[in-house]
């Protein structure tokens, strides 16, 4: 109920194969039954059918155990293992006070904290409600193994670089996702800058706009092709050139060629501006 009047989901479609609740309850009025009783529901073995009342699609939640919990002055606490997208995931989520949700707050909190297989990631933000994409806005922190690891949870094409840190600004609206005032590491390769990934189409479009202060070649080598032109397949390719060798095509120019020509990822379109230092 909360949710959908936050504007997350619409309707509830759950199942759940043992549910127990344990409460501690006090008050005479709805708002002051929140504010001094104390809640701990858990669930077992189970599903949530997440509807999207911005775009019409779903998505399935497998749980093995969820628990929430409500505590005096405390904020609300969901503890859930599971799987989205087959992915196995622990997830520990923390809001307002349940009473604050009786008032229908013009903000909320949000404290995230996701841990896959492959990479851990952080949502920290106060978000305005109701909850509509075009103002979902949230402090990101992220780290894995591999960027591609995302592909299938995030149903978009990445190419396989890591190991990664990434922070900054992350924004949701109708067209895709952004990240603004981008820390990151993929690694021994320092970015900052933006990244607007737009999703709507047959085809993923990223746009990059990348500083670097020091920028590793290595750290972006995919099979098949390098940033150094001429050296894919050489057996030299890692030699040092000589100070005085001369190229006849920027680097960059040679990345998005191969980029556009990729047969390896023909989801995916790549527009790339990268200043480095080093």
């Amino acid at each position: 109920k909360i949710l959908s009047m936050l504007g997350l989901v619409k309707g509830i479609d759950a199942y759940s194969k043992t549910l127990a609740l344990d409460a501690d309850l006090k008050g005479r009025t709805l708002k002051e039954f929140l504010e001094k009783s104390i809640f701990k529901v858990s669930m077992h073995e189970g599903y949530w059918n997440l509807h999207s009342p911005g775009n019409n699609q779903s998505r399935k939640i497998i749980f093995s155990t969820a628990t929430l919990l409500s505590e005096l002055g405390q904020p609300v606490k969901l503890e859930f293992t599971g799987e989205i997208n087959e992915e196995p995931v622990q997830l520990e989520l923390a809001s307002n006070n349940l009473s604050d949700f009786v008032s229908k707050p013009e903000k909320i909190h949000l404290d995230l904290d996701a841990t896959f297989s492959h990479s851990t990631i952080k949502l920290k933000s106060d978000i305005d409600v109701p909850v509509i994409r075009q103002t979902f806005r949230t402090a990101l922190f992220v780290s894995g193994k591999r960027l591609d690891s995302w592909n299938k949870i995030l149903k978009v094409d990445i190419p396989p670089f890591g190991p990664y840190k990434l922070s900054g600004n992350f924004s949701v609206d109708s067209t895709g996702f952004r990240v603004r005032n981008l820390k990151t590491i993929i690694g021994s390769s320092n970015l900052g800058g933006e990244i607007f990934v737009k999703t709507e189409g047959n085809k993923t479009h990223w746009k990059l706009n990348l500083d670097s202060q020091n920028f590793q070649i290595d750290d972006f080598y995919i099979e098949g092709f390098s940033l150094i032109p001429g050296t894919v397949n050489d057996p030299e390719l890692g030699k040092k050139p000589s100070i005085k060798e001369d190229r006849k095509d920027p680097a960059i120019n040679v990345l998005t060629e191969e980029l556009k020509e990729s047969k390896k990822y023909p989801g995916i379109d790549v527009e790339l501006q990268l200043k480095a230092k080093n």
